[in-house]
């Protein structure tokens, strides 16, 4: 009997601590919800302090009908030829070649649409549009900030761009200069350049500097005078 009755009062307690738990919890999730609810709208409708600027209209660009794709369309920029290309996870990724779209060699249509009746009606602003338009050497040198920057690359590496040999420069100008006379050569050279200058005798000297953004050193080299 006195088991069943502390079985009893044990359960009687139990139930009521949970009862006393759950109306805690109800009561701490309604105090969240009011705190949501207070400060919802006060946090709505706060002046922003600093209310961002309008954006500028972006400026419209009228098409002239021209076929010449802009430098920016050769996406240059992209790439950045003094790094490597990753070969993970693509281990053939290093050695295939970028696909560059092919000039357009063909003549514009322009010049159908301004031929009525047999008669071909061309103003002056519309003969210096089709020369544009139909250059060659227009769409070749849209092809040169390619080989520009990989020139740059080719001169950091202390060689020339294209062309020439740089050593056979550097030796035709030193003989020009001791046929006229000169004694020594001074010249400012990329500090990515001076070993070039070294291999053709050339010593830095001073502290390297900036110059037009690139570091420089002084180099000099002895002419030897000719007979």
């Amino acid at each position: 009997m006195k088991t069943l009755r502390a079985t009893l009062k044990r359960s009687i307690l139990g139930a009521a601590t949970r009862r006393t738990a759950s109306q805690w919890a109800r009561s701490l999730f309604a105090l969240f919800l009011a705190g949501l609810l207070a400060g919802g709208p006060a946090f709505a409708q706060s002046p922003a302090q600093d209310p961002p600027a309008s954006p500028a209209p972006a400026p419209t660009t009228t098409s002239t009908g021209a076929s010449i794709a802009p430098v920016s369309s050769l996406g240059v920029s992209a790439h950045n030829y003094t790094h490597g290309v990753r070969s993970f996870p693509n281990i053939l990724k290093p050695y295939e070649s970028q696909h560059i779209d092919p000039p357009v060699l063909t003549n514009s249509p322009r010049i159908d649409q301004l031929i009525h009746d047999n008669k071909l009606e061309i103003s002056l602003q519309d003969a210096v549009e089709l020369a544009l338009e139909n250059s060659m050497d227009i769409a070749v040198r849209r092809y040169y900030p390619w080989i520009s920057d990989a020139g740059l690359l080719n001169a950091q590496a202390g060689n020339t761009g294209f062309g020439t040999p740089g050593a056979q420069i550097v030796a035709s100008a030193e003989r020009l200069a001791a046929e006229r006379g000169f004694r020594r050569i001074v010249l400012h050279a990329r500090e990515t350049a001076t070993p070039f200058y070294e291999k053709a005798g050339y010593v830095a000297t001073g502290e390297t500097f900036v110059e037009v953004t690139i570091p420089h050193r002084i180099m000099v080299k002895p002419l030897a005078a000719t007979g």
